[in-house]
């Protein structure tokens, strides 16, 4: 009886060692190469770093009744006023594009209005 038992085991031993060696096999061809994503990953960051540099001039933001947009043709998501208004952004929140928005100063108004008032 004890004869059975050994093969028994070193069948079983054989089988586990088996299975090990497919799963390394598995792992090592499905596991990716670092190097190749470490070199896509820079040339990315490099392209985007490049595109970033390079000279923006700032547009002025498009409004319509009381929704502003974003000027750049491939963007034109809406931007909240409060951002524009309140905060006074300079870039796109969605694409990073330069903007500005003019607004009439109290400085102006007032000027405006005292420019009628002597004329009249």
């Amino acid at each position: 009886m004890k004869k059975i038992y050994t093969k028994w085991n070193i069948l079983d031993y054989i089988f586990f060692i088996m299975d090990q060696l497919v799963n390394l096999a598995i792992e090592y061809k499905t596991e990716p190469d670092v190097e190749c994503m470490i070199e896509a990953e820079t040339k990315y960051l490099k392209a985007e770093n490049n595109s970033l540099k390079e000279l923006q001039y700032p547009k002025k933001v498009i409004k319509d009744e009381r929704n502003y947009c974003c000027p750049n043709s491939k963007c034109k998501k809406e931007i909240s006023s409060v951002l524009i208004e309140k905060y006074k952004i300079k870039f796109c929140p969605e694409c990073g594009q330069r903007i500005y928005y003019l607004t009439t100063s109290r400085r102006v108004d007032n000027e405006a209005e005292e420019c009628q008032r002597l004329s009249s």
